[in-house]
């Protein structure tokens, strides 16, 4: 397998890191499903599955870490990640990424992995 199918693949376990500061600092809040099913494919967008929501302890976000640079994070305003959202984001790297918002749930999608 060459480096490029070896860069995308998929960590065996899914970790976010929410963090109240900017550059990892702050209060953190580990968010980790116990059951990988929890996190939901983006496509599913009719289901009716909400264990994908994750409420936040601080609803100051400054960075957040994320081991999986292939899903979508959805944040809101409210819990249970209800109304519309505030902010979704695509991260493209596993270090700390500065947000810098106020949120008080957010939502964790798959993203499909293509291979050309």
């Amino acid at each position: 397998m060459d480096n490029y199918h070896h860069d995308i693949q998929r960590p065996n376990y899914f970790n976010l890191n929410v963090y109240s500061r900017p550059n990892g600092k702050g209060i953190v809040q580990h968010i980790y499903p116990i059951n990988p099913q929890e996190i939901i494919d983006d496509d599913n967008e009719g289901t009716t599955w909400s264990s994908h929501c994750f409420n936040l302890q601080s609803k100051h976000i400054g960075s957040i870490d994320v081991n999986d640079p292939m899903i979508k994070l959805t944040f809101y305003r409210s819990k249970d990640c209800l109304g519309a959202p505030i902010r979704t984001m695509k991260p493209t790297c596993t270090h700390s990424t500065k947000v810098m918002m106020k949120a008080k749930s957010v939502s964790i999608k798959r993203l499909k992995t293509y291979f050309f």
